[in-house]
């Protein structure tokens, strides 16, 4: 995907902290005869120049929530930084291998820029074995709360949210998804508190993939969140091929709620409840309140790398400071994304700093990774300050 657009005139979209510090830029460039800013920014001041080309980098295959976000916010992207923008999925190692690589390999140059998901946010919080980053290497600009769906084809056995929980499921569930220790973990996590008997393929290269093993009857089950659902499953639903069963829930306070954005499905929790006819308790229960905490409340997130030059970060967040208050695309998060909110500024960087600073010697994440030791065989790392 290649998205071209001109610059054009924002007003009233750059914080007063990006003038400020592009003045200090101005200042710093006339103390030593204007090289450093000819060489960061070009000859208007700005750091992005029409022509620039942008990769856009999406560590998944096309098709998942991931992908569908960056495919919906690139054009706004390219509007606003004035440069063509070039969409590049990089499937690997459960979306891993190409965020070490945008990391540890990609010039910082502020001409990539990479959308991240839950899925390559889980991976460091648990210490998994071949993660080559940590939260302190990005720059985050922006950021997505955004939930989820699991779903079942309508002429299967399993129609009811009680039917995928031990003591209602009438046969053994095939579910097929991406490695364990990413987002897989919320559905993985929930079939463990659900007593549920499972079936798993699991390491395909994005939800995309999953939901196409899905649509040939390969698994009775699948999830996608909140922009796949409804570009991809919400037109199933309608055609009545696909039953919604639950959403993943959002957590307030210290409950885990329905999410507004599927107000009629119930929670894990209300599913537990009617199933089991108690309200849900356990190792695998707190786990999965711990982890929606830790990635719900930025499921996606757009970021530089922390190196990357400041100017490039500056642009970025007020483009897309920009893109959060324009109506064109309230229209369109409205009807593609639910409505889900935009993170901006200081939200952006407290949620993703509460990622960051998730004790990985709590009980709840250590009893995470002996079950995953143990029950999908993940190899992690031993966890350290």
């Amino acid at each position: 995907m290649t998205v071209r657009r001109s610059r054009k005139t924002r007003r009233g979209s750059v914080p007063v902290v990006g003038l400020v510090a592009a003045f200090g830029l101005l200042l710093a460039a006339c103390g030593s005869g204007g090289s450093s800013a000819e060489q960061e920014n070009g000859e208007n001041g700005a750091f992005y120049q029409e022509g620039d080309r942008v990769e856009v980098v999406v560590p998944f295959s096309p098709g998942g929530g991931t992908d569908t976000l960056a495919r919906i916010v690139a054009p706004h992207l390219a509007e606003e930084l004035g440069v063509e923008i070039v969409v590049q999925n990089k499937p690997a190692g459960g979306g891993v291998v190409a965020v070490n690589e945008f990391i540890n390999q990609t010039e910082p140059d502020g001409k990539t820029i990479l959308f991240s998901s839950s899925s390559n946010h889980i991976p460091p919080i648990v210490g998994q074995t071949g993660v080559e980053y940590a939260f302190d290497d990005f720059a985050p600009a922006a950021g997505f709360p955004i939930g989820g769906v699991i779903y079942s084809h309508a002429d299967s056995e399993f129609t009811e949210p009680e039917d995928i929980t031990g003591p209602n499921q009438p046969e053994q569930i095939n579910y097929s998804g991406q490695p364990p220790a990413g987002g897989e973990l919320r559905i993985l996590l929930m079939f463990e508190m659900y007593e549920a008997d499972i079936n798993t393929a699991l390491g395909f290269e994005g939800r995309g993939d999953a939901r196409l093993a899905w649509e040939q009857g390969e698994a009775d089950i699948s999830y996608d969140t909140t922009p796949a659902y409804l570009a991809d499953v919400a037109p199933l639903v309608e055609s009545g091929e696909a039953v919604p069963l639950m959403s993943f829930g959002t957590v307030e306070g210290d409950e885990l709620v329905r999410d507004p954005v599927f107000p009629d499905l119930p929670s894990p929790a209300e599913v537990y409840e009617n199933a089991f006819g108690e309200e849900p308790s356990g190792d695998a229960f707190e786990a999965y309140k711990a982890l929606s905490v830790a990635t719900l409340a930025m499921n996606k997130g757009i970021h530089l790398q922390a190196d990357a030059p400041e100017a490039a970060q500056e642009e970025l967040a007020a483009a897309m400071e920009a893109i959060g208050a324009s109506e064109e695309f309230e229209k369109q998060a409205e009807a593609e994304l639910g409505g889900t909110p935009l993170l901006l500024g200081p939200d952006v960087e407290n949620a993703w700093n509460a990622m960051a600073e998730v004790d990985s010697e709590s009980s709840e994440v250590q009893w995470l990774i002996d079950w995953l030791a143990e029950t999908y065989d993940v190899s992690v790392d031993e966890m350290s300050d």
